[in-house]
């Protein structure tokens, strides 16, 4: 199989040509529309697709996928983008046709999207109920907004899973295969190592806590990655951090930690996350309470001092500030949801 690629950058090429290493029946040729041998490409009939970079800044691009639907060739049309413009396309009469790939794109998306086969699976982001609401609450890059929305979002997706548990065990793997592009993971083995890691079975999709603590620590996942990306530094931050959770966490300490003044830290995690340190913390020690209440039925006195909390009265006012009710309410609805579960 031949694919031309039409405006693609650099990422573009580098994910495609690292896919396209293990499938030797597929070749990719790259052209620019300025290039001199341009329209003599797009019209040879050898290959099988022409995928065209819509992403932001290629304006040129629109005028090549009108271009190319009015010369009728709207079947062979792959349009990649990063954001919803193109689908306006898809309210176009007798371009049904047309295929879209989201950018940052995995393997599994590009192989897909190749195979004419698979009809239901081009317009999988747009199919999908979850992943736009997952993708904003990440973008927005708001870590307690994203903190108090995983409720109600857990509640959508043990609601759907009962009434549909294939097709949620799709959805969510989807989420998953999407979350890997928010981090611009391409390597398999990393790949797979998320898979294991955070892997989201019927079981989990219908018991409201588990999925829970699984999207949590996936938000949580990504935000960190996210951060990396653009300040390599602070894996310290967050090795600081795992490493000392049940003891008492300081901004001071963690600014040692990353080698970085304590000012400058604030400031930071203020643009990632919209938070300052103490509550990034006390977020992620509820989040343990939450899991050793649930999982252990640990009493609430225990839990307190062992995330270093000197007086229980305290953490019972951390964690009604977080979770909106006191760890007493909420451990007994955990405890009668278990029992529940269980006589089912």
């Amino acid at each position: 199989m031949r694919i031309l690629v039409l405006n693609a950058n650099s990422l573009v090429k580098l994910t495609i040509n690292n896919i396209l290493k293990f499938a030797e029946d597929t070749e990719a040729v790259f052209a620019g529309w300025n290039d001199g041998d341009f329209d003599e490409l797009i019209r040879d009939t050898s290959f099988s697709a022409i995928m065209v970079s819509a992403c932001k800044g290629y304006h040129g691009s629109y005028s090549i996928i009108n271009n190319l639907i009015n010369d009728g060739m709207s079947a062979r049309l792959i349009i990649l983008a990063e954001n919803s413009s193109w689908r306006s396309f898809m309210n176009t009469p007798g371009l049904d046709d047309i295929r879209f790939l989201s950018v940052p794109f995995s393997k599994r998306d590009f192989m897909d999207i190749l195979s004419p086969k698979n009809e239901l699976r081009k317009h999988s982001p747009a199919a999908n109920p979850f992943i736009d609401e997952f993708r904003n609450l990440v973008m927005k890059k708001d870590y307690v907004k994203m903190y108090n929305s995983i409720t109600p979002l857990v509640e959508k997706i043990t609601l759907y899973a009962e009434k549909n548990t294939i097709n949620s065990l799709i959805y969510m793997d989807e989420l998953l295969d999407f979350s890997m592009k928010m981090i611009n993971c391409i390597e398999p083995e990393l790949k797979k190592r998320y898979s294991e890691r955070f892997h989201f079975t019927e079981d989990i999709l219908k018991n409201r806590y588990r999925l829970s603590f699984e999207l949590y620590d996936l938000f949580d996942e990504i935000y960190r990655q996210r951060c990396l990306q653009k300040r390599p530094q602070f894996s310290s931050l967050f090795d600081y951090i795992d490493k000392n959770i049940y003891r008492e966490l300081t901004l001071a300490d963690a600014a040692y930690a990353c080698g970085v003044s304590q000012s400058y830290l604030s400031r930071e995690l203020k643009s990632f996350y919209s938070l300052g340190f103490n509550t990034y913390v006390q977020i992620a020690k509820i989040m343990l309470a939450k899991k050793n209440f649930y999982f252990n039925d640990d009493k609430i006195i225990d839990v307190a001092f062992q995330l270093s909390y000197n007086e229980p009265s305290y953490f019972c006012k951390v964690f009604k500030k977080i979770e909106g009710v006191t760890p007493t309410f909420l451990k007994n609805e955990m405890m009668k949801y278990q029992s529940v579960c269980l006589a089912i």
